[in-house]
This record gives structure tokens, sequence and C-alpha cells, in this order.
């Protein structure tokens, strides 16, 4: 996990944005941890895991985009930036986060 300064965020805030579409990055201030930044999907799949509701801005979100013409993604991806949905497909991919919507996802196509 990267750990970046309240300077940092200042100054560098699209880098910091882009390092936290792969993983969460901690922001700190005085040398102490302060928040931390994650994706919408890792933030979606904490809530998930911890039995949560989804907040109704991220859902409204990610249904405006949908109404835009862009097809629904299975894993709820944001599908409207192709080249950041294939990098955070790809890194969730290797970390084995979406195994079990992925299987299920397979059987469903195999069965049409």
């Amino acid at each position: 996990m990267k750990i970046y300064t309240t300077v940092d965020l200042h100054e560098h805030t699209a880098d910091i944005q882009r390092a936290a579409a792969f993983e969460p990055v901690v922001i700190a201030s005085q040398g102490r941890p302060r928040m931390v930044i994650s994706s919408v999907e890792e933030f979606t799949r904490l809530k998930h895991a911890s039995g949560e509701q989804i907040p109704k801005e991220i859902v409204d979100a990610r249904t405006a985009v949908a109404r835009r013409g862009l097809p629904d993604d299975p894993l709820g991806y944001d599908t409207s930036d192709l080249r950041y949905c294939a990098l955070a497909m790809a890194e969730a991919a290797l970390s084995g986060r979406n195994r079990e919507i992925a299987a299920v996802e397979t059987r469903l196509m195999q069965d049409e």
C-alpha cells in the first residue's frame, strides 16, 4: 500500500487517483495516517463483504453511466473509461477478488 502526504495530495491529485484505482492508498499528515482513498469498486466490494448497503450516491452514479447507452457490466465496473476498466479488471483478476462472481457469470453464459 502506497503512502502519500497531504502535500502530495494537493500537488499530485491525478497521480494519487490513478494509484488508488489499483489499490487503496494512505494519506498521511504530520507523519500519521489520516485517511485511505480507494476505488469505487473496492469500496463497493468492502460494503458487500460487510453486508452493508451501498450508498445511494454511488448506485445513482453508476445508473447514470448506464443511461448514456453503455452496457451494464456484470461485475460492476464503470465501462465509461475502457482503459481504466481494463486495468481494474486485470488487477482484480490477478488478486482473485472477483473469482466467485466470475465463476457464476461463466456458468450463466454457458447455460445460454
